[in-house]
């Protein structure tokens, strides 16, 4: 059986998705471009820095609302009369990450960290903005570098564990899931890093138990749901695993690899009628999804076999 791996991959999508919930969810009141931010001569020293945030400000609104161009409009006019502010500049660096110009980014980033060298935010985005350009030995130096001197910073944790499943190392990530745990034991990516390592290392059980935790607080999960399925057919309780896939199914009945995991779990039951039901969705829900495929032709492949046979 091919890696439980879910409908949308769990990781492809990480780095933005912890840059907005390091950087989002504050909010300002609305700043127009238009508005001036140069302090005039004769305000207080207290209103020209109030003065001088206020791209900032309307920038991480404009990056709430996806408006990505204005903001870094903003930022390069503060940039401008103050190329050294390092709030700025990390905060164009992480538009321009969005903008996939990784390149800009570490560039800003460097500026930022030449004034503030241990700023451990900064030089995790530039982790980032390394891996967006496939500097990846680089970037894996550069996270170890920030766990060492910031051992319970948890979204370096989590990077490097990331790191580690996509290289293939199952061994290391879960050790990497592990510590995030340890840190955070609620955090939802590690804790589906962490599942899904333990089944690709044949540890059924160990999953189960992690994932029964899971599910009991949030039973409605599809996710867990998913990879309990995926834990219960690795300890061959293929009854249970066939009932929790189809639970997962219930909840998100567009999941094609689900699909796939039923169609699996039916095959391996002898039910070839309901398998091929099964796999014949996964593949409408994704064509090219060349496991159901693969599974599917062989299915079919073999009870022509069978029909053949019995008519000899």
């Amino acid at each position: 059986m091919d890696r439980y791996a879910w409908d949308v991959a769990l990781h492809t999508a990480w780095p933005l998705a912890a840059l907005a919930a390091l950087l989002g969810g504050i909010g300002y009141g609305a700043y127009r471009l238009q508005h001036p931010w140069r302090p005039a001569e004769t305000q207080s020293s207290t209103a020209a820095v109030q003065s001088a945030f206020a791209p900032i400000k309307f920038s991480r609104q404009a990056i709430a609302r996806g408006e990505f161009d204005q903001a870094e409009r903003a930022l390069s006019y503060l940039l401008q009369t103050d190329p050294f502010q390092t709030e700025a500049l990390a905060l164009r660096a992480e538009v321009r990450l969005r903008q996939n110009n990784p390149s800009a980014a570490i560039k800003d980033l460097n500026t930022a960290l030449d004034v503030q060298p241990n700023a451990v935010t900064n030089l995790w985005l530039r982790t980032i903005a390394l891996m967006a350009q496939g500097m990846t030995d680089q970037a894996k130096k550069e996270l170890d570098r920030i766990i060492s001197h910031h051992p319970a910073f948890t979204p370096a944790l989590l990077q490097r564990a990331q790191l580690l499943d996509a290289q293939a190392q199952s061994s290391e990530a879960l050790a990497a899931y592990s510590a995030v745990l340890a840190i955070e034991p609620t955090n939802p990516t590690a804790t589906l890093g962490r599942v899904t390592m333990l089944l690709q290392l044949g540890r059924g059980t160990d999953a189960l138990s992690d994932l029964d935790r899971a599910l009991a607080s949030d039973p409605n999960d599809g996710q867990i749901r998913f990879l309990r399925s995926g834990a219960l057919a690795v300890l061959g309780r293929l009854p249970e695993a066939t009932a929790e896939i189809e639970a997962c199914l219930r909840l998100v009945p567009q999941a094609p690899r689900a699909w796939l995991l039923k169609g699996q779990l039916l095959s391996a039951q002898q039910k070839d009628a309901e398998a091929l039901v099964a796999y014949e969705e996964a593949l409408r829900l994704q064509p090219d999804l060349t496991a159901a495929k693969d599974a599917r032709d062989k299915l079919t492949g073999r009870t022509a076999a069978q029909v053949t046979g019995a008519m000899q």
